[in-house]
Protein backbone atom coordinates (compact mmCIF):
# COMPACT_ATOMS: atom_id res chain seq x y z
CA UNK A 1 0.00 0.00 0.00
CA UNK A 2 1.24 3.63 -1.14
CA UNK A 3 0.41 6.10 1.35
CA UNK A 4 -0.90 9.80 -0.23
CA UNK A 5 1.62 11.34 1.07
CA UNK A 6 4.52 8.52 -0.33
CA UNK A 7 2.56 9.28 -3.87
CA UNK A 8 3.19 12.89 -3.28
CA UNK A 9 6.73 12.31 -3.07
CA UNK A 10 7.57 9.88 -5.61
CA UNK A 11 5.61 12.50 -8.22
CA UNK A 12 7.44 15.48 -6.45
CA UNK A 13 10.96 14.76 -4.89
CA UNK A 14 11.44 18.16 -4.30
CA UNK A 15 7.88 18.83 -2.15
CA UNK A 16 8.51 20.21 1.26
CA UNK A 17 6.77 18.25 3.97
CA UNK A 18 6.45 18.66 7.42
CA UNK A 19 7.84 16.35 9.91
CA UNK A 20 4.34 16.33 11.61
CA UNK A 21 2.83 15.05 8.23
CA UNK A 22 5.48 12.03 8.07
CA UNK A 23 5.11 11.17 11.55
CA UNK A 24 1.28 11.25 11.51
CA UNK A 25 1.28 9.10 8.02
CA UNK A 26 3.47 6.09 9.55
CA UNK A 27 -0.04 4.76 11.00
CA UNK A 28 -0.75 4.19 7.73
CA UNK A 29 2.20 1.47 7.37
CA UNK A 30 2.06 -1.86 9.15
CA UNK A 31 5.37 -3.12 9.07
CA UNK A 32 8.30 -1.27 10.88
CA UNK A 33 10.42 -2.19 7.65
CA UNK A 34 7.81 -0.21 5.93
CA UNK A 35 8.10 2.87 8.25
CA UNK A 36 11.67 2.63 7.82
CA UNK A 37 11.52 2.71 4.18
CA UNK A 38 9.09 5.10 4.22
CA UNK A 39 11.01 7.25 6.39
CA UNK A 40 14.01 7.20 4.36
CA UNK A 41 11.97 7.95 1.62
CA UNK A 42 11.04 11.12 2.95
CA UNK A 43 15.29 11.69 4.35
CA UNK A 44 16.49 11.08 0.49
CA UNK A 45 13.63 12.94 -1.30
CA UNK A 46 15.54 16.40 -1.11
CA UNK A 47 17.87 18.29 1.17
CA UNK A 48 15.45 20.58 3.40
CA UNK A 49 13.79 17.11 4.37
CA UNK A 50 17.15 14.98 4.64
CA UNK A 51 18.11 18.12 6.86
CA UNK A 52 15.38 18.52 8.80
CA UNK A 53 15.38 14.64 9.78
CA UNK A 54 18.85 14.84 10.55
CA UNK A 55 18.36 17.55 12.82
CA UNK A 56 15.68 16.00 14.73
CA UNK A 57 17.31 12.70 14.92
CA UNK A 58 20.50 14.51 16.53
CA UNK A 59 18.49 17.08 19.02
CA UNK A 60 16.57 14.35 19.94
CA UNK A 61 19.62 11.50 20.83
CA UNK A 62 22.12 12.78 19.97
CA UNK A 63 24.48 12.44 23.45
CA UNK A 64 26.95 15.76 22.79
CA UNK A 65 23.56 18.11 22.36
CA UNK A 66 22.39 18.22 25.66
CA UNK A 67 19.85 20.94 26.21
CA UNK A 68 20.35 23.35 29.26
CA UNK A 69 16.25 24.08 29.24
CA UNK A 70 13.34 22.51 32.37
CA UNK A 71 13.23 18.83 32.01
CA UNK A 72 9.54 20.12 31.08
CA UNK A 73 7.74 21.21 28.82
CA UNK A 74 7.15 25.13 29.18
CA UNK A 75 3.86 26.94 29.67
CA UNK A 76 3.06 28.75 25.88
CA UNK A 77 0.92 30.38 23.63
CA UNK A 78 -0.10 27.56 21.35
CA UNK A 79 -0.08 28.92 17.66
CA UNK A 80 -2.89 27.06 15.94
CA UNK A 81 -2.92 29.14 12.36
CA UNK A 82 -3.68 27.40 9.79
CA UNK A 83 -3.02 29.75 7.23
CA UNK A 84 0.73 29.33 6.65
CA UNK A 85 1.58 32.73 5.75
CA UNK A 86 0.97 34.00 8.91
CA UNK A 87 3.44 31.02 10.65
CA UNK A 88 6.61 33.10 11.54
CA UNK A 89 8.87 30.39 12.44
CA UNK A 90 9.19 26.56 10.71
CA UNK A 91 10.86 23.74 12.32
CA UNK A 92 13.75 23.36 10.10
CA UNK A 93 14.64 27.25 11.22
CA UNK A 94 13.80 26.46 15.05
CA UNK A 95 16.72 23.87 14.84
CA UNK A 96 19.09 26.53 14.13
CA UNK A 97 18.17 28.28 17.55
CA UNK A 98 19.27 24.83 19.24
CA UNK A 99 22.94 25.82 19.60
CA UNK A 100 21.43 28.87 21.80
CA UNK A 101 20.38 25.96 24.59
CA UNK A 102 23.71 23.87 24.30
CA UNK A 103 26.13 24.93 27.26
CA UNK A 104 29.24 25.08 25.75
CA UNK A 105 28.34 26.01 21.89
CA UNK A 106 29.48 29.14 21.07
CA UNK A 107 26.17 30.90 20.48
CA UNK A 108 25.45 29.43 23.78
CA UNK A 109 22.74 31.69 26.01
CA UNK A 110 24.26 31.77 29.32
CA UNK A 111 21.70 33.63 31.68
CA UNK A 112 18.83 31.17 32.12
CA UNK A 113 15.97 33.41 32.10
CA UNK A 114 16.75 34.46 28.48
CA UNK A 115 17.73 31.38 27.49
CA UNK A 116 14.20 29.78 28.63
CA UNK A 117 12.20 32.82 27.27
CA UNK A 118 14.29 32.19 23.54
CA UNK A 119 12.62 28.53 23.33
CA UNK A 120 9.55 29.51 24.74
CA UNK A 121 9.81 32.38 22.16
CA UNK A 122 10.92 29.68 19.10
CA UNK A 123 7.71 27.20 20.57
CA UNK A 124 5.11 30.56 19.94
CA UNK A 125 6.83 30.97 16.60
CA UNK A 126 5.92 27.94 15.46
CA UNK A 127 2.45 26.15 14.37
CA UNK A 128 1.13 24.04 17.68
CA UNK A 129 2.31 20.81 15.77
CA UNK A 130 5.79 21.60 14.73
CA UNK A 131 5.91 23.26 18.44
CA UNK A 132 4.82 19.95 20.06
CA UNK A 133 8.19 18.03 18.01
CA UNK A 134 9.94 20.48 19.22
CA UNK A 135 8.92 20.59 22.68
CA UNK A 136 9.51 16.97 22.81
CA UNK A 137 13.34 17.22 22.44
CA UNK A 138 13.21 18.68 26.04
CA UNK A 139 11.57 14.91 26.76
CA UNK A 140 14.46 13.71 24.40
CA UNK A 141 11.86 10.78 23.54
CA UNK A 142 9.43 10.34 20.29
CA UNK A 143 5.53 10.71 21.37
CA UNK A 144 3.91 7.54 20.11
CA UNK A 145 0.75 8.07 21.47
CA UNK A 146 0.18 11.10 19.02
CA UNK A 147 2.02 9.46 16.31
CA UNK A 148 1.31 5.71 16.35
CA UNK A 149 4.14 4.08 14.53
CA UNK A 150 6.72 6.13 15.62
CA UNK A 151 9.43 5.02 18.25
CA UNK A 152 12.73 5.54 19.56
CA UNK A 153 14.06 2.28 18.24
CA UNK A 154 12.81 2.79 14.52
CA UNK A 155 14.08 6.69 14.13
CA UNK A 156 17.92 5.35 16.28
CA UNK A 157 17.98 2.52 13.88
CA UNK A 158 16.74 4.34 10.61
CA UNK A 159 19.08 7.06 10.77
CA UNK A 160 22.10 5.70 13.14
CA UNK A 161 24.09 7.63 10.99
CA UNK A 162 23.74 10.60 12.90
CA UNK A 163 24.51 9.27 16.24
CA UNK A 164 28.12 8.27 17.67
CA UNK A 165 28.72 4.34 16.91
CA UNK A 166 27.61 2.17 19.58
CA UNK A 167 24.67 4.78 20.69
CA UNK A 168 22.52 3.16 23.13
CA UNK A 169 19.38 5.37 23.92
CA UNK A 170 18.60 5.48 27.70
CA UNK A 171 14.35 4.58 28.29
CA UNK A 172 14.39 5.86 31.62
CA UNK A 173 14.25 9.50 30.37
Amino acid sequence: MTTPLEQRLKQNPDAIVSLHDVFSELKELKTTGRRAEFLMMFHDSNEHNRTLMQSYVECLYHPMIVLELPDEIPPYRVNDNQYEDYISLKLGKAFKRIPHFVKGHNDFIENNNKRESVFIKTLEELHKDEAELFASLLLRKVDNKKYPGLTDELLITTFKQYLPEGYVHDTKK
